[in-house]
């Protein structure tokens, strides 16, 4: 873990191609290779890889090791601490802090481009065509409604390669029991974290499956105490948070608190498309970060890891990748002068 975290901190801004950016601190092998495969050759045991690693990678990708990267795999494990963690507040304070204009609830319905050298944004946030001299895309390509559009615009080799995902439901209940050990004995006191991992006589069997195929025996990824709060009568109220691979009936919940322990769900999400699936590329082929003059790809990131540490590392760099192109084409052009600067 030690060296994963300096070779890590090692991938400088700006890089051009993710693959490189990884080959030069020594961590393209790592997405290459299923963290099952990579830790049995380091000599870890299957007692640990299935006890302790396989349940932080679940509880943060819905996948087990034999499936996951060795890079996602020490990434969960790095990050262990923040499973459960809400990190909403984080992104306004980023965003907040920045100056940027926000237009949450706006949708972009369409990009086009320029023959100026910039592209022009259709979005509900205005009745008019807008001009923007850089657009960066930091949604999966996959999944946004505007990548057919775009694709006729952009060269065959310059279109980002589809990512698979992994569906989760999300629930939320509040009650004022605590976990009862009834359904998980073998302590006094259940903790406020509980992951899963399969049996013993199952995980070889399902280690290389994802989302409920490889779920095995336990109904959920992660059970976790989120928060207290005090309801009408001033009773202090437990809040948790479930991610499962189905949904988590009302019947499941009373028996986890206990039988006639009252309890309320106040929220059933379901995420289509929650985590992508950190699967071994042995090509060590990753998608473009620039696709076409002015037009940016954050998504790349997706296809080797997710969360909000390298989503931030990919952000930066794309910016800093922006601010030298514009200092190449000289900001201070007029609309009608700018072109297009081949690379050097």
């Amino acid at each position: 873990m030690i060296d994963f975290r300096e070779r890590r901190k090692g991938i400088r801004v700006p890089f051009k191609n993710l693959g490189e950016a990884l080959q030069k601190t020594a961590l393209q092998g790592h997405t290459e290779q299923s963290a099952e495969n990579w830790l049995e050759e380091r000599g870890i045991g299957e007692g640990y890889r299935r006890e302790v690693l396989n349940a932080w990678v679940r509880a943060r990708y819905s996948q087990n090791l034999g499936t996951i990267t060795a890079f996602g795999a020490l990434l969960a494990a790095d990050h262990a601490h923040s499973v459960g963690v809400d990190v909403a507040a984080l992104w306004a304070a980023m965003a907040e802090k920045s100056g940027a204009t926000l237009r949450l609830g706006a949708e972009v319905q369409g990009i086009e481009r320029g023959s100026w050298g910039g592209w022009y944004v259709n979005s509900t946030s205005s009745p008019l065509l807008e001009m923007y001299d850089t657009v960066v895309i930091a949604t999966p390509w996959g999944l946004s409604p505007l990548t057919q559009s775009l694709e006729q615009q952009l060269q065959p080799e310059d279109i980002p390669r589809n990512v698979s995902y992994v569906d989760q439901h999300i629930t939320l209940f509040v009650s004022t029991a605590k976990i009862s050990n009834d359904e998980f004995g073998g302590v006094d006191t259940v903790p406020g974290l509980i992951l899963t991992t399969p049996c013993s006589w199952e995980y070889r069997n399902i280690s290389g499956y994802t989302g409920r195929d490889g779920l095995g025996q336990p109904p959920f990824w992660v059970l976790s105490r989120i928060g207290e709060s005090y309801g009408d009568m001033g009773k202090r109220e437990y809040v948790y948070k479930v991610l499962s691979a189905d949904k988590i009936s009302d019947d499941l919940i009373q028996r986890w608190l206990g039988r006639g322990k009252d309890f309320v769900v106040v929220w059933r999400g379901y995420e289509k498309a929650a985590h992508s699936l950190l699967l071994p590329n042995q090509e060590s082929a990753f998608s473009k970060i620039q696709l076409d003059q002015g037009l940016w790809y954050t998504g790349s990131i997706e296809e080797a890891a997710t969360g909000i540490d390298m989503g931030a590392v990919m952000g930066e760099n794309v910016a800093a990748l922006i601010v030298d192109q514009w200092g190449k084409e000289g900001k201070y052009l007029s609309e009608d002068r700018r072109r297009p600067i081949d690379e050097e």
